[in-house]
Order: C-alpha cells, then sequence, then structure tokens
C-alpha cells in the first residue's frame, strides 16, 4: 500500500528521534512483526470461515455476528455490573465489550509513543511493530467521512461519535432484518469513548473504526488516504519494525519511566503480571 512506510529500529536513540518528531501521531503496539493489523472481530470471522467451511460463510456476514455478540453482551451484562452505557450508545457498549474481551470492530490505539512501546517489546519473541498514524490525517478524514462540522477537537469527536452510533444502528436494524444493506461506507474513523474506563484513561487510549468489516482494517484505510492524498506529500502510515535485540534495554528504560503492566493494568491482575516482568528484566 503507497501510504505506509517502512522503518528499521535498532538502536534507543532511534527511538527517541521518533517520540520526538512523531509526538502528533497515534500508535499501536504489535510483538510481532509479521501480525497483520486488525481489529478482533474480523480476526473471529476469519477463524469461523476456517474452522466450518461447508458454511460457505461470506465477509459480509461480519455485521451479523457483531450484532448478535452486541445483543448477547447486553443482555446479560447485569449479571456482572451495575452501571452500563446508555442504550442508544453502540460505540461505548463497543468499547466496554472490547475490555471485557469480546470481539469487535474498535482497534485500540494509544497517544503514547513508549506505552505502545511497552507492548510491543513485552511478550515479543522475535521483532516487534510499532504502527504509527498521522494524528492530523487520521482526524482530518474521520471528521470528512462523518461529515463533522469545523470546530474544537472535542465538538468534532463527540460529532463522529454520534454519527458511529447512527450508522452502527443502521448496519445491525438491515443485519438482522436480513435486508442487504447498501449503504456501507469504507474508511476509518476516530473515537474517543465520553466515560473511558480507567485503564483506557491510564493508557492514554482511544479507538479507531473501520466502517466496512467485509474488507481488512489497511482498505479502510486506504479509503481515508485516497480523500486527501493529494494534501500529503509523505506517508501517514508507518510500519516501525523493533528489533528483539533492543528489547531488553527498551524495557529497562521504560520500568525507569514508570511504564508496567502495574501501572498500565490497574488492579491485581496488572500487579500479578509485574511480578513476572520484574523477575526476568
Amino acid at each position: 500500500m503507497n501510504f505506509i512506510e517502512t522503518v528499521k529500529i535498532s538502536k534507543w536513540s532511534d527511538l527517541n528521534d521518533i517520540e520526538i518528531a512523531w509526538s502528533n501521531a497515534l500508535f499501536r503496539g504489535h510483538s510481532d512483526s509479521n501480525w497483520v493489523l486488525d481489529v478482533s472481530l474480523i480476526r473471529a470471522f476469519q477463524t469461523r470461515k476456517k474452522q466450518y467451511p461447508k458454511l460457505n460463510l461470506t465477509d459480509e456476514g461480519n455485521v451479523l455476528d457483531e450484532y448478535y455478540l452486541y445483543k448477547e453482551f447486553r443482555r446479560r451484562a447485569h449479571e456482572y455490573m451495575s452501571l452500563f452505557p446508555e442504550n442508544e450508545d453502540i460505540v461505548s457498549w463497543l468499547a466496554l465489550m472490547q475490555h471485557y474481551g469480546t470481539p469487535t470492530r474498535l482497534l485500540d490505539f494509544t497517544y503514547s509513543f513508549f506505552i505502545a512501546l511497552f507492548f510491543a517489546y513485552i511478550d515479543a519473541i522475535g521483532d516487534a511493530v510499532i504502527w504509527s498514524i498521522d494524528d492530523i490525517f487520521i482526524s482530518t478524514t474521520a471528521s470528512k467521512l462523518a461529515s463533522a462540522p469545523d470546530g474544537l477537537r472535542e465538538d468534532w469527536l463527540l460529532f463522529q461519535h454520534n454519527y458511529a452510533n447512527s450508522y452502527l444502528k443502521d448496519c445491525f436494524n438491515k443485519s438482522k432484518s436480513g435486508k442487504e444493506y447498501d449503504s456501507i461506507r469504507q474508511g476509518v474513523i476516530m473515537l474517543e469513548p465520553e466515560k473511558p474506563n480507567h485503564r483506557l484513561g491510564i493508557q492514554q487510549g482511544l479507538f479507531l473504526m473501520p466502517m466496512d468489516t467485509s474488507i481488512s482494517f489497511l482498505e479502510n484505510l486506504e479509503a481515508n488516504y485516497k480523500l486527501r492524498s493529494s494534501y500529503w506529500t509523505g506517508k501517514p502510515v508507518i510500519k516501525y519494525i523493533l528489533d528483539l535485540d533492543l528489547r531488553s534495554e527498551a524495557l529497562a528504560h521504560l520500568m525507569k519511566m514508570n511504564i508496567t503492566s502495574e501501572t498500565l493494568f490497574p488492579g491485581i491482575d496488572g500487579y500479578g503480571r509485574s511480578i513476572l516482568h520484574k523477575l526476568w528484566h
């Protein structure tokens, strides 16, 4: 894809240079540089297609699967918690589902390069990766996709949130009725929950949401690029390949910055993870 640049990183000084040059970006770390950037809903659906080849499942079935997961989570959530999003706030429900491990079309990113670096390296056994997406690129193209008016950042983020709710409601209504949904758009929009959970706040997190789940996340992102390709002299998406040999040094620096499992995952689960990390690192 011609909007993605690949950069190899092998020294800590390179990482410092990236943080300075790309502070105005969104980041996502992966422990495997070969791992394809995509949402858990699409991954789960592709796995099901392989497990049940005789069903002849088509990628358009993602939306129906998504609606079932959403409906079932909402139906029984009261058995496990007492505070919920508003019924019409599908985005916040998906964010809650994502938090508890249900496949969704949301993809977690962070505003912090170093938090992404932690997630890239902590479980890596080979070269890791950080995906970087220019903040101005994604915010302007996502606003254009949602036809958001000009204004303050929090205003158009709220507009995109409401637009996503309306879009998802239409998708679900069509899919559950068995009607063909002919208004699916391609592209990625940017979402920040109005009331983020504690973990998302600590991790400086946000979500990117592909609009068409019958194609990959990167194919959706390419639609954003086509909206603004004439405005960009460089490439708005960078894939940083992180050398495994840098892992120990990077994690040592991150520990000095107080970026650990204990701080990123508040509670006993984060503390439990951090004990092993302290032993080995």
